[in-house]
C-alpha cells in the first residue's frame, strides 16, 4: 500500500498532513508520495470531489480518496486509540475509502 498526497506549498493543512505521515518512524514500511504544488497550479488539481488541499489517497492496486487533513488526522487518531469496541469505527473509515475509488479513466 502507498499513500499519495497532493500538498499545497505554505498551506498549514498540507504541512500538517505531511508531518503526520512522513517523519513518523512507524511509517517506514509504507511508501508515501508527496507532490508539492504552488498556488498557480492548484486549479489543475481540483476536482468536483476535492476543492481543497491536501488531497490524500491510498493506493492498493487501485486509488482510493481519503480526503484532507481532518480525515487523515481522524483516521490516525482512531487507529492509535483503537480498542476492541472502536474497531467498528475504523472499519467505517475504510468502508468510506472503498466508496471513494478514483476512476482515472474519466
Amino acid at each position: 500500500m502507498s499513500i499519495k498526497i497532493i500538498a499545497l506549498e505554505n498551506c498549514p493543512f498540507s504541512i500538517g498532513a505531511y508531518n503526520l505521515l512522513v517523519p513518523n518512524k512507524n511509517n517506514q514500511h509504507k511508501q508515501i508520495n508527496v507532490k508539492w504544488i504552488n498556488n498557480d497550479d492548484k486549479n489543475k488539481y481540483k476536482t468536483k470531489n476535492s476543492q481543497t488541499f491536501p488531497q490524500i489517497s491510498f493506493i492498493n492496486e487501485e486509488e482510493y480518496f481519503l480526503g484532507g487533513y481532518s480525515e487523515l488526522e481522524d483516521l490516525i487518531n482512531n487507529l492509535r486509540n483503537q480498542t476492541e469496541p472502536c474497531k467498528a469505527t475504523s472499519l467505517q473509515y475504510f468502508e468510506k475509502i472503498e466508496n471513494n475509488k478514483i476512476n482515472h479513466e474519466l
